[in-house]
């Protein structure tokens, strides 16, 4: 039966961190890797459910399918970080016009692509505005430069998924 109830685990963790990894393929307009992700995700699924379901009186069954569900997303989570595909669109907003200038050349100095923008907030007061899109894999370094130059803690940082990104040339057609 322990063996039985690992194997449940095993396959939950599994088909879980497929899921997750599905999810993430479907937000980037992945179609032919969700699809086959998709396909062993759920026939991995069968397997550890119908063994669950053949044993549904056994407890040791029933915890060990519950923390393969909960592990398979704490794993799924981390694969996705360390395949690191993709781009993410970083907006970095401040108090300090003077200082998120200095970031920006500090940004820019560093390889990063960075556009100024203003944006007026909750009281209306116009506040500058730093737009990155960066690739996964330097994201972790974006955050440690911002990081080391915010020593006062007052910018704020949002990332977001980017689906698609491209660069369109406006060269004139002759």
């Amino acid at each position: 039966m322990y063996l039985t109830a690992f194997f449940v685990f095993l396959a939950r963790l599994v088909d879980v961190s497929l899921n997750t990894l599905k999810l993430k393929a479907v937000m980037r307009g992945s179609k032919i890797s969700a699809f086959f992700i998709a396909f062993f995700e759920v026939l991995i699924y069968m397997l550890a459910a119908s063994y669950a379901f053949k044993y549904i009186d056994n407890k040791l069954v029933l915890l060990l399918f519950c923390l393969g569900y909960a592990a398979g997303n704490y794993v799924g989570m981390i694969i996705d970080e360390k395949m690191a595909k993709g781009e993410v669109f970083v907006l970095m907003i401040g108090n300090h016009d003077e200082e998120l200038i200095a970031l920006a050349d500090l940004l820019r100095e560093k390889g990063f692509g960075v556009t100024t923008d203003k944006g007026w907030g909750l009281h209306g007061n116009p506040k500058l505005q730093l737009k990155v899109i960066v690739s996964r894999k330097r994201l972790a370094e974006l955050q440690d430069i911002v990081s080391s130059f915010d020593c006062n803690n007052s910018i704020f940082m949002t990332v977001f998924d980017v689906k698609e990104a491209k660069s369109i040339s406006a060269t004139p057609r002759v």
